[in-house]
């Protein structure tokens, strides 16, 4: 699968809030772990560390989605609502004419639970099916043994391991509900939705579908600036604005991603 090479070391500094926390982290160590690079120990100083350079391109022109959520027992009611959530991310993205002119791909397949050893079999199926970024993962115990692979794979991992899920309003709730009218709860379907749209954003930033870049990209675009950077909660709102100017705030459905820094 797709190396990345090159170090570039950087200073890393309601219900909402857990996800995308952990997003953001696992994004800026994708940053880190993708360009090749361990955080290096350094002596305390008073100048600010420079910012990690953008990493050379890497991918193939298609943006394909992975994702890892417990399909099955306890867990598949939410399960389901994470991949209509993604699913519904990907319609109005290629609806929207998808990313660098081609249809973003998608493939599910089940994380099973943390005492199980399903996830590795999984993430290996997905490397088959060369998935950019990957997005999944509700339990810090199945990050923490897939991280790696991600990493040596070149693979973004958009991890949503939280204890709650955000709550959603009517209008959104439908429009996951026309993706599979048989779940029964929209738990963590804005989270689902949310990380897929960051994805194709920061692709389509990037003019690169690579893991290393989408994590790059992603980083620059949860990240706070200026008062007049432009903030967007959908694909189709952010690729408008992108249309005349770079500097936008990717907040999404389930609230405000915080900064990084």
């Amino acid at each position: 699968m797709r190396r990345i090479t090159g170090c570039d070391h950087a200073e890393q500094g309601a219900r909402r809030p857990a996800t995308a926390a952990r997003l953001a982290a696992l994004t800026i160590a994708a940053v880190l772990a993708l360009s090749g690079c361990a955080a290096e120990p350094t002596e305390p100083t008073t100048s600010k560390a420079p910012a990690p350079s953008a990493p050379a391109s890497s991918g193939d022109g298609v943006l394909t989605i992975g994702t890892l959520f417990s399909i099955g027992g306890s867990s598949a009611d939410i399960a389901a609502a994470q991949i209509a959530g993604v699913e519904l991310a990907v319609r109005e993205i290629n609806e929207a004419g998808g990313v660098l002119g081609e249809p973003v791909r998608v493939f599910h397949r089940t994380s099973g639970n943390a005492d199980e050893s399903v996830v590795e079999a999984s993430f290996a199926e997905l490397v088959t099916k060369e998935v950019d970024v990957v997005i999944g993962l509700t339990s810090s115990t199945l990050v923490d043994r897939i991280q790696p692979l991600a990493d040596e794979s070149g693979i973004a991992l958009f991890s949503q391991a939280t204890a709650t899920g955000s709550a959603v309003d009517d209008t959104f709730a439908s429009r996951v509900l026309s993706m599979d009218p048989a779940i029964r709860t929209t738990d963590f379907a804005a989270e689902a939705y949310d990380a897929t749209i960051l994805a194709a954003l920061a692709a389509t930033v990037a003019d690169d579908d690579g893991g290393a870049t989408i994590a790059y990209a992603a980083a620059g675009l949860m990240a706070e600036g200026g008062a007049d950077r432009i903030e967007c909660t959908s694909f189709g709102e952010c690729r408008h604005v992108l249309a005349d100017r770079a500097d936008i705030h990717f907040s999404g459905i389930s609230g405000a991603l915080p900064p990084f820094s």
